[in-house]
């Protein structure tokens, strides 16, 4: 009997919110947006005030590289199977 007056109170409450929000889709739609902007805002400020006087805690790396790339070396049945490739460069 509890269990049936719990649903019951939960029908009518989602029914509730459910009208709520069909007569006022445009309000909520405008909320979110005003909300989603002024997230946006205050995360520009607090980025640009907080951010001026501290350096990055990341490491420095230096420009050059420390590790060359190490060639790969394919094939010649794999060349030969790779469209476009010219097997003849010497």
């Amino acid at each position: 009997m509890q269990e049936e007056q719990i649903i019951y109170l939960i029908k009518n409450f989602y029914n509730k919110l459910l009208e709520i929000f069909i007569s006022h889709t445009a309000e909520f739609i405008f909320g979110v947006l005003a909300l989603s902007i002024g997230v946006v805002i205050i995360s520009i400020i607090y980025v640009l005030i907080y951010n001026e006087n501290k350096e990055s805690n990341g490491r420095k790396r230096s420009p050059k590289r420390t590790k060359k790339a190490s060639k790969i070396k394919y094939s010649k049945d794999f060349l030969r199977r790779v469209d476009g490739v010219d097997l003849n460069l010497k």
